[in-house]
């Protein structure tokens, strides 16, 4: 099962919040706000203002897993086309994105390779034309 208020500290921790810091913008003294980081579940309420602290959809806060990943496609979905939420929506794959700038380094590097390969070819040209001239004497 999972625990929304560990989830809730997992994020705070990320925002580099303190507890305190958390209660005050919640109006709720740190006792308090430290009771419902204990808690496995939070009333959907609570858990909205929360979220809005933390900037992040209440989704997130409930779709962290253990490991600290987050299902980005569950969080991110609206029901309606055309909604706004100030929530980021990612339309990519980031892994995708990796790819795409490997593949890019890649031609880049080919291309220095065949730039310096050329640049080898017209010396040792040039070391040829030198080595056919007469000497001077």
């Amino acid at each position: 099962m999972i625990h929304v208020g560990q989830n809730i500290a997992r994020i705070r921790g990320v925002n580099r919040f303190t507890q305190k810091q958390m209660a005050d913008k919640l109006n709720l003294t740190q006792p308090e706000y430290s009771r419902i980081e204990q808690k496995e579940q939070i009333d959907d309420g609570l858990l909205e203002r929360i979220a809005s602290v933390l900037e992040v959809t209440p989704d997130t806060i409930k779709n962290l897993s253990d490991d600290g990943k987050v299902n980005i496609l569950s969080s991110s979905l609206h029901d309606s086309p055309g909604s706004f939420s100030h929530y980021p929506v990612f339309n990519f794959n980031p892994l995708d994105k990796v790819i795409e700038l490997y593949e890019r380094i890649i031609k880049e590097k080919d291309e220095l390779l065949r730039q310096k390969d050329e640049i080898i070819e017209q010396k040792g040209e040039v070391i040829e034309m030198y080595k056919k001239q007469p000497k001077a004497s």
